[in-house]
């Protein structure tokens, strides 16, 4: 089995998997992000792809001895700086990962106040 760069002549056969094999939208094959885009093929025949696209997390940190009210300011004032920082490169989502003793309090705060999701499925971080 080879790896190879993805190429325009097989983004109908990925199509075509895909289609049998997720419930996760296509991925754009233009869209810039995706900074990886490659095919496994063994025999000629493409077996799966591989595509990585770079993404934002946001990290907030916070002192949780000053007041409640200050901090959510400081929480609106930095997501906003930081969606806004996002949208001028061009990243249209961050991710947060929530420990801690109020994680899901603070969960609900991010859903309700600034429009946070579940992410689906689950997510999985590799660190090398």
């Amino acid at each position: 089995m080879i790896v190879r760069p993805l190429m325009a002549e097989d983004i109908t056969k990925v199509r075509s998997i895909h289609e049998r094999s997720s419930d996760f939208p296509l991925p754009d094959f233009c869209d810039s992000h995706y900074v990886i885009k490659e095919v496994a093929v063994k025999n000629d025949k493409i077996i799966g792809a591989g595509l990585l696209r770079t993404t934002s997390e946001a990290v907030l940190i916070l002192d949780l001895d000053e007041a409640r009210f200050d901090r959510a300011q400081a929480i609106e004032e930095l997501l906003r700086t930081g969606i806004w920082k996002c949208q001028k490169i061009g990243i249209d989502e961050i991710h947060s990962f929530l420990t801690g003793e109020i994680t899901y309090s603070f969960a609900d705060v991010l859903k309700r106040k600034f429009g946070f999701v579940n992410c689906e499925g689950i997510p999985l971080t590799l660190r090398f």
